[in-house]
């Protein structure tokens, strides 16, 4: 009965074997993206119903970088907005790092069998 009321309250959860899982249109992360202008991140999503798990995996990205970067992504946007404003008007937005210019790293060929770190 109390399963059956919780799928009631929520019309657009789909249920997957034992556990209730919203739809990703539905999704509190994508809802706080498009509340904060980002509905080009989206652009690119097949109509609901369909891509169901390319979404999901998108979004759980999402929620990731939400929970590790610090104030989340409001800050990690509000953050690429300022240094992008300031690039636009022709200042460096990283001359607050004293002594830092932007390089290229050297390219260091890898070896046959080598193993790349992560």
């Amino acid at each position: 009965v109390l399963a059956a009321a919780a799928i009631a309250l929520l019309p657009t959860a789909i249920w997957m074997g034992k556990r209730l899982r919203c739809d990703p249109e539905d999704d509190p992360i994508r809802k706080l993206l498009l509340s904060l202008g980002e509905q080009r991140v989206f652009s690119s999503w097949l109509p609901r119903g369909y891509g169901i798990k390319a979404k999901r995996r998108m979004l759980e990205e999402l929620r990731m970088l939400d929970a590790n970067y610090p104030g989340g992504l409001a800050s990690y946007i509000q953050t690429a907005r300022s240094l992008l404003a300031l690039a636009q008007r022709g200042e460096n937005p990283l001359a607050a790092l004293a002594g830092w210019v932007p390089a290229v790293p050297a390219h260091q060929a890898p070896t046959k069998g080598a193993v790349r770190p992560r």
